[in-house]
């Protein structure tokens, strides 16, 4: 498995398993084509579903392609899921996505992320 890793960190990998297999590895990890990275969204958002996102793409964008908070969404309860490398729970408001505030519309959402608006 390499879901996650750079390729290089990939090659490292596949080294370390090879060692002792092959004399002296030295595999090399290219990535030819990209699957284009994939994020849920749920919960109360006018239009929930599955969204193929541009690279590093923002909550907010992501939010507004789900048709924007419904009028039952808590403002501060707002979620992102990420399971890799390890499962954490990232909690944002949506004052701070509008408002600017950078370490929120900074954060970059990854493939497999999940966005909850409770």
């Amino acid at each position: 498995r390499v879901e996650g890793l750079t390729p290089a960190q990939a090659a490292q990998q596949l080294n370390s398993r090879l060692n002792g297999i092959v004399r002296e590895p030295n595999a090399r990890v290219t990535v030819v084509r990209p699957r284009t990275p994939v994020v849920a969204v749920v919960g109360e958002v006018r239009a929930p579903g599955r969204f193929e996102v541009e690279q590093g793409e923002s909550i907010l964008t992501t939010l507004s392609r789900a048709g924007g908070l419904t009028e039952f969404a808590h403002p501060t309860k707002i979620f992102v899921v990420r399971t890799f490398p390890e499962r954490t729970r990232i909690r944002f408001r949506y004052e701070d996505l509008v408002g600017g505030v950078e370490r929120s519309i900074d954060f970059k959402l990854r493939d497999g992320d999940v966005v909850v608006v409770q």
